[in-house]
């Protein structure tokens, strides 16, 4: 039943069994595959003939059909079908059909296995046609079962899409041939075989014995539909009394064991009752009235030939009946003639007879018969009407055996048609009598009365009358055990008689408010209650009241701890006196039916308040008595468990009412487990098991019965379903934890009386399991989880499974048939928990003991538990069991690292064939594909070697011109079907819900790289439009159902699919696409798809009225299936934009419109509120929009519009949701949309490509609305601290831009406006508290350098106190150098590098302030050196040793320049601190003798080089020209270094020289001062070692020395930059030397001897070191020129030879004044 392309020539008579069938037509199967009427009408056309023939479908051998057979079947195949023919006796060609359906079906192997089978060994042979055999049987009983459906079907008016056409087939002629199979079958010996075992022989017969069963069913049910006239009853009877009722077959003695002796009892209670179900009895009936001859063929035939047998009396009551009709006639009078006398006595006798038979007991039997309770409805009627003939004719009140009498019709009123008929107006006139008869003998009669309710109280429309018949007895009945003298006689029958004593129940004792008395002279009447006599006193009282005191008492006598059957003891109670005992009323003795009426009593009440809403407040003491004895009982050592069980389902009951109270009262009863006070010492939990855990331990466990167990699991069930009333209440997870640890795991060792316990406490603990897992993000989820994961008690599942699988395997079709199968339900909802259990867990997440347990645990000597997983792959129970155990294997797949495809074997091949049959199965539900295709695609993300098995592909031969390649395999692998369900798809034949799976598999191949299997499928016929059918049809959106709701989450998910897999084409293939494909896509684009599909990334519109029938949980899924579209189509137009512009149709008014449709898109979801799914879709839109516009920059419509376009993004970004309250596991839009307009800036200014200021303008304000939010969020996830710093750089890009195109402008005024600066400082202010946050700040800092280079820029700084920020804010970060520092100097932390960055950053701020604003900022940057004085100073000392970085000099370097500028201002600085400012001049001192050391010594600065270069970290840009060089070598190194060293030694000097005075102040003064010799008169060399607290001319000199030296190696590289910065910087040396020296000379204090030593020495330095530097302007060729202008300060006469080597220019004038200065001042 594959299905074809075409369904024209799809051949709908292949491999639909007779199971597939019966499975389509009861619906067990949910959706099938087939979703089109023609093809189901196909389908059961096909069993036209099956229908009308049934069993006799299956024919004999003949002539023909052997021909028909070898002319297309030879050797081995043909040799086993002949075989099959024979061993059956079934036609040939039925034969090789029969094979055909056992391969496809049932056979656990491959083709190629069976045929090497079939030459093998003898024995595989045999067991091969055993199993054929089996087959067949089987088949021919789902006919039998297919046509019974099709009946009930009809018959309940089912919804069923194959009932209204299967009907059609019911032949009237079908009860005709049932009739005859069912007799053929009765009277026919089965031909013995000599081929097959006693075992297979004895399976025959049972399999004949259940085709008789089944045969019955058909009639039974049948007659339903078309009764049978009264004329042919004789011929039947006759029929049934021939066969005896089939009691007598045969071939049943062969078999002697459970399963034959139940065949053998359904057989006979079916065909005692066919004959009445067949005829029915019905008042006023004609051909009973007037067809008086066959009335007396049937009285005759009963009475003269038939035998005195229970199974023969229903037969007879029902002939007893029929004549009494005939003689009473219709609501007629009897007249009393001879002859109605006559016919009335063999009425008595033919119901003597019948009674004597045991016919009330075998009717009881036939109702109690669950396996046929399904076909009963007839046999309830006839009961029924047999019932009310017996009133009419004996009267029910006179019949023996009432207690079986009340039973039977405790039964009858069960069935809703004889309830309906019963209570239509009141109560039955006849049969009520028996319920009238019950209430006036209570309560000698009480437990066949409350048996009568017990069958009432269930149902809503009977309940009421139960608590009517309750509410008042009108008789008070006691056995009469005293003689009548005793009492008075009121007339001489002694009928009636009367008391003059009374039974009185004391109020205050009673408990109930009121008192129940027997008054005296109360009249009564004697009636006879089988062999003893009674009296009905007319007192009228509540039953209710009644039963409760007996509850009472048996509470407070404590009779029922021992479960007795004594009542001796019933009134030696120590608190008898509850009840006053007056003479002979008493309650009863036995108290073993007080124990059973008081259970009886709460069994009703747990129905009223199942059935009644107000139930609860009218029952209320009874209720309470349920708690008291769940209190009392279930503590005592042997209490009577049906008692405590029926006490646990009235609370359970009352439970779902009312949660609260009903917990807090079962709570105090002690009886659940409960949390210990002390930990028990020799466990590890400290749960107690309670009353529970004893009752299970000591009694039930020993019996093998649960009971209590069974109505306990239902209760803490029932608790768990009202958990939103009870909260996460403690207690109910105490109870969860004993049941998970100590019930779940141990529950399999038990004892149990019957198997079927079992599975049903299997069952109730799954569902426990099953209701906490749905319990999300609760302590019982994650309790159950951890468990079930890491403890023994996940074994049990695993147990669960491997005694389902054999269960099953064991199991034979025609036992427990029409029972729910249990099993199945165990084993569906373990597959459910293990598939629950492995989903929560996360792929990279390591494996528990439940999964480890998998690939380790064992069955039948197996390996791991997928061979017994695979087990249920093969049809057996329920149908849906195996999409179960698929999708339970889909999980395994994906978390447990084993290879599957070793762990089958040699099953794989098999349970591959099995999975592929499946696919394409007309008969398969759609669930069943689903869940196949999922495997699939699972086992290609983990499973090569099953992927392999799979695909199948099959390898072409190599050509000369072409290579080997691969292609599809038709005949074996999953392609095929595939291939076909996409076919059928464009189709219109296959639904949604199945073509998403279908191209999630193909999704899979593509992303997994299956290039062998992807290209096989490119070259299949027409792939690319199959392929793209859905994206060229419209998508809608429905939230009218739940299924459509679904039907639309599932059509998103088939578009995603695919969208993927073109994706992928695209960016694998980027150079070039399938022509096909790009055909289509010129095809798509021309009819505005791109457009179409990009609007549909828009807000779902959800209609609110429509909403309201969809469940939460549907809308999440379609929710989440519109966010997966939207990501892959975001993904598909970003592949297509950069790669495939013009195959995909992306002209760039297609790419205009897409952008458009992008940005409406975008706009509609920013208007919802904030969620994780808006935020996600606006990240998919935004990055999209920014990302194409980045590859769309070269074209001339997108650049024009870029500007517009982002100008909106940012709109609609800005206004229609919060920019920070989202979830921080979903990437912000924001992202993307500042990184791509930072790059777009970047290259507008790098190219100076045509940028619109308003681009710039319009990005203002909305960053200043992000800052404003982050300012307010504390702290910051990293998805912000990412946003934050990137909309600071985005700002700085911003402003370097407006700078360079517009110096002012209007986004300066934007600037302001915004406050934008004022959110800067609170975000620094901020991110200074934090420790993790050092990029935000720095961000901060390169920004705000920038801006202050803008005087009113500047000044707003000021005005939103960075005053703080600098001086209190950032003590917080700089509080942590020290430690940073120590780290360092051990070679620790490399944090410091972000604290010594943003420490250098904040320098350079202070410093460009100082410039812009100059005296305004004066007085912050004094704070801030107070406060950071200890940064300053530690900033102003050279690092030595090891982990030496650039940094640390560089550093130094931003320190010593803030402290030169300062120095403009010393007076205040001094005035203000006074200390910091001599501690920095003194620091600065220091500095500069310690770098002229280093810079005199070449070895110190090689070995800081090499420091430098093995921490060499960060690359920071100095002033040096060529420091941006990349080359790393140690000279470069060299170079660098000694260069930062004299821009130190620079800086010192001229803060030294801000402490002396000029020259030219010198020259006006005249007068020096001592405080201004900076500078000692020495000439020795700096050392390293010695520490220098005073300057001298030695170091300057040397300094001098050191430049000049540098300045030649400068000079020769032709670094005329770096030359000027060395002369300028000789220049303050020779300045600073010149001044110092004119002071020292005209020192007072100063020896004559040491002044002519300072001459001689200075002037020697001087002369050695000009001579040298007139050689450098020799060689630039600046010739010496003497200039006529005067030199001032000195005298005009310019003698020396020195001074005349240098011209007057300004390159030299220092060097000529100098000379002059020797010339004049040192001679």
């Amino acid at each position: 039943n594959k299905m074809a392309a075409d369904p024209e020539q799809q051949d709908l008579q292949t491999y639909l069994t007779n199971r597939e069938f019966f499975q389509l037509v009861s619906g067990a199967c949910g959706q099938l595959l087939i979703d089109d009427d023609t093809k189901k009408s196909g389908v059961v056309k096909l069993y036209a003939e099956r229908f009308t023939a049934m069993l006799s479908y299956y024919k004999k051998p003949c002539q023909r059909s052997l021909n028909t057979v070898k002319s297309h079947l030879k050797g081995t195949m043909l040799d086993f079908v002949l075989e099959i023919s024979k061993t059956l006796c079934l036609d040939e060609v039925q034969s090789e059909e029969l094979l055909e359906c056992f391969l496809a079906d049932s056979y656990r192997g491959t083709s190629k296995d069976f045929v090497n089978l079939l030459t093998g060994q003898p024995q595989a042979k045999h067991t091969l046609l055993t199993e054929v055999m089996r087959f067949y049987r089987n088949e021919r009983v789902y006919l039998l079962k297919s046509i019974r459906q099709v009946i009930v079907s009809k018959l309940g008016n089912y919804d069923n899409e194959f009932v209204s056409l299967a009907t059609d087939l019911l032949d009237p002629s079908l009860l005709t041939t049932s009739w005859k199979l069912f007799t053929e079958a009765v009277t026919s010996d089965l031909p013995r075989r000599p081929t097959l075992s006693p075992e297979v022989e004895q399976e025959l017969v049972l399999w004949n014995l259940q085709e008789q069963v089944e045969l019955l069913q058909i009639m039974h049910t049948f007659a339903l539909l078309e009764e049978v006239p009264l004329k042919d009853v004789p011929v039947y009877a006759e029929v049934l009394k021939d066969c005896q009722f089939a009691q007598h077959q045969p071939q049943a003695s062969l078999v002697v064991n459970k399963q034959c002796s139940l065949l053998l009892h359904n057989i006979c209670h079916l065909s005692s009752t066919l004959l009445p179900v067949l005829c029915p009895l019905q008042d006023g009936r004609p051909e009973t009235l007037n067809d008086k001859n066959v009335c007396e063929k049937l009285v005759s035939m009963v009475t003269d030939s038939w035998r005195d047998l229970p199974h023969y009396s229903p037969i007879i009551l029902y002939v007893a009946a029929i004549k009494y009709q005939s003689v009473s006639g219709c609501h007629g009078d009897m007249d009393g003639t001879v002859d109605e006398q006559v016919s009335l006595n063999e009425v008595h006798s033919l119901i003597h007879r019948a009674l004597q038979n045991d016919a009330l007991n075998f009717l009881l039997a036939v109702l109690s018969n669950e396996d046929l309770r399904v076909c009963c409805d007839g046999v309830y009627k006839f009961v029924y009407n047999v019932l009310k003939c017996l009133n009419r004719a004996v009267g029910l009140d006179t019949l023996p055996q009432q207690n079986i009498l009340s039973q039977l019709t405790s039964k009858l009123l069960t069935n809703s048609t004889v309830r309906k008929d019963f209570w239509k107006h009141g109560p039955d006139e006849d049969l009520s009598v028996i319920v009238l008869m019950s209430q006036a003998t209570f309560p000698v009669t009480c437990s066949s009365f409350l048996n009568l309710l017990l069958s009432l109280a269930p149902h809503e429309t009977t309940a009421h009358h139960v608590m009517r018949l309750m509410d008042t007895v009108p008789y008070f009945t006691e056995v009469l055990s005293e003689d009548l003298t005793q009492l008075d006689v009121e007339c001489q029958e002694v009928t009636t008689v009367s008391r003059d004593c009374k039974v009185v129940y004391p109020k205050e004792s009673a408990a109930l408010g009121k008192e129940l008395v027997i008054p005296a002279n109360t009249v009564g009447h004697i009636v006879q209650l089988g062999e003893l006599q009674a009296v009905c006193w007319n007192v009228e009282y509540s039953a209710w009241d009644f039963l409760l005191l007996q509850a009472i008492h048996l509470h407070s006598s404590g009779q029922a701890l021992c479960g007795c059957t004594e009542g001796s003891g019933a009134h030696t109670a120590s608190n008898v006196s509850l009840f006053a005992v007056v003479s002979q009323v008493t309650i009863p003795h036995d108290i073993a039916d007080v124990v059973e009426n008081v259970t009886k009593l709460f069994d009703i009440v747990s129905e009223l308040l199942h059935s009644i809403e107000d139930a609860a407040n009218k029952l209320h003491p009874q209720i309470s008595m349920c708690f008291h004895f769940l209190h009392r009982f279930s503590a005592c050592p042997s209490p009577s468990l049906p008692l405590l069980a029926s006490c646990i389902r009235c609370i359970t009951a009352y439970l779902e009412l009312h949660p609260s109270e009903a917990w807090v009262h079962l709570l105090e009863t002690g009886f659940l487990p409960h949390r210990l006070v002390v930990p028990s010492a020799n466990k590890s939990t400290s749960v107690a098991s309670g009353h529970f855990g004893h009752l299970l331990a000591v009694q039930e466990q020993a019996k093998g019965k649960y009971l209590v167990t069974m109505e306990t699991l239902d209760c803490i069930h029932t608790a768990l379903g009202a958990r939103k009333f009870l909260g996460n209440s403690p207690e109910l997870l105490i109870c969860v934890m004993y049941i998970v640890e100590e019930l779940v795991p141990a529950y399999c060792k038990w004892r149990f009386v019957q198997r079927n316990d079992f599975y049903k406490i299997s069952l109730k603990l799954m569902d426990i399991v099953t209701a906490c897992l749905c319990m999300k993000d609760t302590p019982f989820c994650e309790f159950v989880k951890h468990s079930l994961q890491n403890t023994v008690a996940g074994l049990s599942l695993l147990n669960n499974i491997s005694m389902g699988a054999v269960a099953l395997e064991t199991r034979a079709a025609w036992w427990s048939s029409l029972r729910k199968d249990v099993i199945c339900e165990v084993l569906k909802a373990t597959f459910t928990i293990l598939e629950c259990l492995m989903s929560s867990r996360s792929d990279s997440s390591p494996l528990t003991a439940l999964e480890s347990a998998f690939v380790h645990h064992s069955l039948d000597q197996r390996h791991s538990m997928f061979p017994a997983l695979c087990s249920f792959l093969y049809p057996q129970g329920d149908p849906s069991l195996r999409t179960s155990a698929i999708r339970l294997m889909t999980a395994l797949c994906k978390r447990i690292p084993m290879s599957v495809y070793a762990s089958l074997g040699e099953e794989a091949p098999a349970i591959r064939d099995t999975l592929v049959s499946r696919l394409s199965a007309l008969s398969s539900p759609r669930q069943l594909i689903t869940s196949i295709l999922q495997f699939i695609s699972v086992a290609i993300q983990t499973q090569p070697s099953l992927t392999e098995l799979f695909l199948a592909l099959q390898k072409t031969k190599s050509t000369a011109q072409e290579a080997a390649s691969f292609e599809i395999n038709e005949m074996e692998g999953c392609l095929t079907p595939i291939m076909d369900h996409l076919v059928a798809f464009k189709d219109g034949r296959l639904p949604y819900s199945i073509a998403s799976s279908v191209y999630d598999v193909l999704r899979n191949l593509w992303k997994h790289k299956r290039d062998a299997a992807v290209v096989a499928i490119k070259q299949s016929a027409n792939f690319w439009p199959t392929l793209l059918y859905p994206l060229f049809n419209d998508l809608e959106v429905w939230y009218q159902s739940e299924e459509a709701c679904h039907q639309s989450t599932e059509q998103f998910n088939t578009i995603s699919h695919l969208l993927y897999i073109l994706t992928a084409e695209g960016y694998y293939l980027a150079k070039s696409c399938d022509s096909s494909l790009v055909s289509l896509f010129r095809e798509f684009s021309s009819k505005r798809k791109y457009s179409y599909w990009t609007m549909k990334c828009g807000k779902l519109e959800e209609d609110e009225i429509q909403a309201v029938l969809t469940s939460a949980p549907v809308k999440e899924s379609l929710r989440r299936a519109h966010i997966k579209f939207v990501n892959e189509w975001c993904k598909f137009l970003l592949i297509a934009s950069k790669y495939h512009t013009a195959a995909f149709g992306l002209t760039e008014d297609v790419i205009a419109e897409a952008l458009e449709a992008l940005l409406c898109a975008l706009e509609e979801h920013s208007k919802d509120p904030v969620s994780k799914e808006t935020l996600e879709v606006c990240t998919y839109l935004s990055n999209t929009l920014m990302i194409i516009l980045r590859y769309q920059r070269q074209s001339a419509k997108a650049i024009v519009r870029i500007s517009e376009m982002v100008e909106s993004v940012c709109r609609v970004l800005q206004y229609g949701w919060g920019l920070v309250d989202f979830a921080p596991t979903v990437p912000s839009p924001l992202v993307n949309l500042f990184s791509t307009s930072i790059t777009l800036i970047q290259e507008a200014r790098s190219t100076q490509g045509s940028l619109d200021l308003r681009f710039c303008h319009g990005y203002i304000p909305f960053i200043s609305k992000v800052l404003q939010k982050v300012s307010f969020v504390d702290p910051l996830s990293s998805d912000l601290m990412e946003i934050t710093v990137l909309a600071v750089l985005l700002l700085n890009e911003l402003c370097q831009f407006c700078t360079s195109n517009q110096k002012d402008g209007p986004w300066l005024t934007a600037l302001r406006q915004n406050s934008i600066l004022q959110h800067i400082v609170q975000v620094m202010d901020k991110s200074l508290r934090s420790s993790s946050m050092q990029l935000v700040v720095d961000a901060c800092l390169s920004l705000l350098l920038g801006v202050s280079q803008f005087r009113e820029l500047a000044k707003l700084l000021v005005m939103n106190n960075l005053d703080q920020l600098l001086c209190l804010s950032f003590g917080s970060i700089f509080d942590k150098i020290d430690e940073e520092e120590v780290s360092m100097e051990t070679g620790g932390s490399h944090g410091n590098e972000y604290i010594t960055g943003t420490w250098m950053n904040s320098l350079s701020l202070v410093s460009n302030l100082l410039d812009t604003l100059d005296h305004i900022f004066v007085q912050t940057a004094i704070d801030f050196t107070g406060v950071h004085a200890k940064q300053l100073l530690q900033g102003l000392t050279l690092p030595m040793g090891d982990g030496v970085k650039i940094n640390n000099f560089i550093r130094i370097l931003e320190t010593v320049e803030l402290v030169k500028k300062l120095m403009k201002f010393k007076e205040k600085w001094q005035f203000k601190q006074p200390e910091v400012y001599t501690s920095v001049v003194d620091c600065c001192v220091k500095l500069c003798c310690t770098v002229v050391g280093v810079l005199n010594n070449p070895r110190l600065i090689r070995q800081l080089s090499h420091d430098v270069q093995e921490n060499k970290s960060n690359k920071i840009q100095v002033s040096s020209s060529d420091s941006n060089s990349s080359s790393s070598s140690e000279d470069d190194i060299d170079e660098h270094l000694q260069w930062i060293l004299f821009l130190i030694v620079d800086d010192c000097i001229a803060i030294q020289q801000q402490c002396a005075p000029t020259l030219i102040e010198l020259h006006n003064d005249g007068r020096v001062q001592d405080n201004v010799i900076l500078v000692e008169p020495s000439f020795a060399t700096p050392q390293l070692s010695a520490e220098q607290n005073q300057m001298t001319i030695g170091t300057l000199t040397t300094a001098l020395d050191c430049a000049r030296s540098l300045l030649k190696q400068k000079s020769t590289r032709g670094v005329r930059k770096d030359c000027r910065v060395l002369l300028h910087f000789m220049e303050q040396i020779l300045m600073f030397i010149v001044s110092q020296s004119i002071c020292i000379l005209a020192s007072p204090t100063l020896e004559t001897m040491q002044k002519e030593f300072l001459k001689r020495e200075l002037s020697s330095e001087l002369e050695t070191f000009l001579s040298g530097i007139s050689r450098y302007f020799t060689r630039k060729g600046f010739s010496p020129a003497i200039s006529p202008h005067k030199s001032k300060p000195f005298d005009d006469s310019c003698s020396s030879k020195t001074a005349s080597s240098f011209s007057e220019t300004p390159e030299q004038g220092i060097f000529r004044l100098t000379a002059i200065f020797m010339s004049e001042h040192l001679k």
